[in-house]
């Protein structure tokens, strides 16, 4: 099988608008691309920042007050589309034949046999972890 990515973008010049939009309005540009996200909360703000520190602590804060689930769309909501059987993950080594390939309704399942073990090992809402 030969994995044929499909871009995100229709053309070079599609690219190129999308960029410049990035510069002059980076807060239009996040938005429209955090708008394809479901949200169980819409954000209040969608930047705000300080990297001077004459003015305060440095902070650099996206999408405040807005609440999402990341692992969902992610996940699940490929599944909602109807690509569960679809790639999610495609691994390749460096020898001959050294491909291995998860579909989303593979990648849920893996992904909820690992919260349910962090789950066991006491891991709480709210707790950091590093996988």
């Amino acid at each position: 099988m030969v994995y044929q990515p499909k871009a995100g973008v229709k053309d070079v010049e599609q690219y190129q608008r999308m960029y410049e939009t990035s510069l002059e309005d980076p807060e239009k540009f996040w938005s429209s691309i955090a708008g394809q996200f479901v949200w169980e909360k819409e954000w209040d703000a969608v930047h705000e920042s300080n990297f001077d520190t004459s003015c305060g602590p440095v902070s650099n804060s996206w999408f405040i007050g807005g609440r999402t689930n990341l692992a969902w769309n992610c996940v699940d909501a490929n599944i909602d589309r109807g690509l569960g059987d679809s790639a999610a993950l495609i691994w390749e080594g460096n020898g001959p034949g050294e491909v291995s390939e998860l579909t989303y309704n593979e990648l849920r399942d893996e992904v909820n046999k690992l919260a349910n073990w962090l789950i066991l090992a006491g891991v709480k809402p709210g707790d950091r972890v590093v996988v």
